[in-house]
């Protein structure tokens, strides 16, 4: 995504989030300017904006939701909160990595083979 799409899609997002639309909805947009385009920093600004102006909405209606742009977007709020463990462990739920468990202790880890040796 180019960075004009990315600013037009920010500003959309803008739009859904303090016209009458829908915060969740402009969460969903700026999530996925993210995945666009991950060193754009306009969507980092606007989610951070967003969850200064709007947080309880935010925090009601993305508990209810389960969906992939959900988790990354509290993830990211969790973050903002210097709450770096649970943020940790909120995108490990959407990507597969277990921070919790040492690759040393990881079943199969290559590390493993070498220190029963």
């Amino acid at each position: 995504m180019s960075n004009q799409s990315v600013v037009a899609g920010v500003g959309l997002a803008g739009v859904m989030a303090h016209c009458g639309g829908s915060p969740a909805d402009a969460v969903e947009l700026l999530v996925g300017a993210i995945a666009s385009a991950p060193a754009a920093p306009e969507p980092y600004a606007a989610l951070a904006e967003l969850w200064r102006d709007r947080r309880s909405e935010l925090e009601e209606s993305l508990a209810e939701d389960g969906s992939l742009s959900a988790v990354v977007a509290q993830a990211y709020f969790l973050f903002l909160e210097g709450d770096m463990d649970d943020a940790v462990m909120a995108l490990g739920s959407v990507t597969g990595a277990r921070p919790d468990v040492a690759w040393g202790q990881h079943p199969g880890s290559a590390m493993r083979a070498f220190s029963t040796r």
